[in-house]
């Protein structure tokens, strides 16, 4: 998770509203695993205090898929983790793209907005920003 913690001041910049990191998976040309994420909701969240982890376990499916700094769903970008898989198929899409290509693949649409995905030693790298 090392990685996950060099990727943080991205979101906390507010650069971009996700990070998330993916892994091959056990066949690395089928399917890519969520390995951990960080968003830009965690903005405001002290990391050092580990208060009401009880209270919020009770309330997992509310919380954030943020792995480093743990926060209710709270954001738009809090929102777009939660629904997102676990693991992808990289039959089709971008993530299947750049799996084969290994180069990385930039999307901007205004409606939509900007998405990276940039192949790393053994998973991808995937950046959101909606503005």
């Amino acid at each position: 998770m090392a990685l996950i913690q060099m990727l943080r001041p991205l979101v906390e910049n507010n650069a971009w509203d996700y990070c998330i990191l993916w892994k091959f998976g056990h066949h690395p040309s089928r399917c890519i695993e969520w390995m951990g994420c960080c968003c830009s909701g965690s903005q405001g969240v002290c990391e050092n205090v580990k208060e009401e982890n009880d209270e919020m376990e009770l309330h997992l499916p509310y919380l954030c898929r943020d792995t480093y700094v743990k926060h209710s769903i709270r954001t738009t970008a809090c929102q777009k983790l939660a629904i997102i898989p676990s693991s992808l198929s990289l039959f089709h899409g971008i993530h299947g793209e750049v799996a084969v290509s290994k180069q990385p693949i930039w999307l901007s649409n205004d409606s939509i907005g900007t998405q990276i995905v940039v192949p790393v030693e053994g998973g991808l790298i995937e950046l959101y920003r909606s503005k």
